[in-house]
Order: C-alpha cells, then structure tokens, then sequence
C-alpha cells in the first residue's frame, strides 16, 4: 500500500473526527488550491496540506486556518527545528506528526507560532 495514500486517507478520517466528536456540522471540500482538502464551519475554515516529508511543504498565505499533516519522523522533526522562523511566523498554522499505522500513539501536535511566544 502507498504511505501516502495512507496518510492521507488518516488525515481525512482525523479531520473528520475533530468534528464529528464535538457535533460541530461541517462542511468538506477536496482539492481546494492550494490545499488537498479544507473543512468549514459556522466559525471557521481550516484547510489541510499533506506531505510525507514536510521539507516539501511551504505554508501558503490564507485567511484561515492551515493544518500540515506530515509522518511523524526524524526527519520532519529536524526540518521543522532548522526551518521554526519560516513555520512560526504563520499565525494559524499546526503541524500534526501522524502514526497512521500505529496501534497506540497516533499523532502529536505543535503549533510553531503559539510556541514561539
């Protein structure tokens, strides 16, 4: 099975679930420039970028809220530690290190800006 399919398929489920677990209605469109998907709400949009390696990924200017979804590995951690300036200065941006193929820790999360501070 591809990796990537499967992280993506992960973080649709995930970005899903966010929502149906708090009964927020929700509304989800698929490949929404330059986004591979992006959810809605009464309050807010969020859309979602995702990438096997995150060295890949440049945070895109948007009016929402921006969600990277990214496997969870060395790598993606180092690149993030040796690019924090570029992510953090991203207002509404979270990084979620995903374990799609892990029975027990699924996935972490970070927000650069916020952990910035």
């Amino acid at each position: 099975m591809n990796d990537l399919l499967t992280l993506a398929e992960w973080a649709h489920e995930y970005a899903r679930h966010r929502y149906r677990a708090r009964g927020v209605p929700y509304d989800l469109k698929e490949k929404v420039s330059p986004f591979e998907f992006v959810i809605s709400t009464q309050v807010k949009t969020e859309g979602y970028l995702i990438a096997d390696v995150l060295e890949t990924i440049t945070p895109p200017k948007s009016e929402g809220s921006i969600v990277i979804i990214t496997k969870n590995t060395q790598e993606n951690v180092d690149t993030l530690a040796k690019n924090w300036d570029v992510f953090a200065k991203c207002e509404k941006l979270w990084i979620v290190f995903a374990n799609p193929r892990s029975v027990q820790e699924k996935q972490w999360s970070i927000h650069p800006h916020l952990h910035s501070q």
